[in-house]
């Protein structure tokens, strides 16, 4: 064993903590090293003035002071979790508006998209219209400029087959 690692475990070992298999260690290698059993001479010299000194007072109001002083830290604590958690929160709203506004402009504009023919009345359109109705023999139902049941009819059955 080498002096640091010895040196490293006197606390212990004055205090009775090692295992017996380290204790064996730490006094085989004291028995060969003179520099060790000074550091542990010192060690005890100092643990026995230790001993036997007073605790010192305890000034008046120490305890409260403490507690006000832990209280305080704490409070600070939990400010600065709650305006961390505000401006969290108020990211993640913006965010959620933000996404929730771009989904929606999306949505108008797919359905602008699909439906722009829809909104144009083409007189090819009516003419394609009028030439069903001619060739399903249902010419005498169709009104002009508007839509029958026949027309509505024909659509739905000719949409299925296309």
């Amino acid at each position: 064993m080498r002096c640091r690692e010895a040196q490293s475990k006197l606390d212990r070992f004055v205090a009775q903590e090692l295992t017996s298999a380290e204790r064996a260690q730490v006094g085989a290698h004291l028995a060969s090293c003179a520099a060790c059993r000074r550091a542990l001479a010192s060690l005890r010299w100092l643990q026995e003035i230790l001993a036997d000194a007073p605790a010192p007072p305890i000034p008046g109001g120490f305890a409260d002071r403490i507690v006000a002083r832990a209280r305080t830290q704490q409070a600070a604590t939990a400010r600065s979790n709650r305006a961390s958690r505000f401006e969290q929160s108020a990211w993640k709203t913006i965010l959620f508006s933000a996404a929730r506004a771009a989904a929606l402009a999306a949505g108008l504009l797919l359905g602008l998209l699909m439906g722009r023919d829809t909104w144009r009345a083409s007189p090819v359109a009516a003419a394609q219209q009028t030439d069903l109705l001619a060739a399903a023999g249902l010419a005498p139902l169709a009104e002009w400029g508007g839509d029958s049941l026949a027309q509505s009819y024909i659509r739905l059955t000719l949409a299925g087959e296309r």
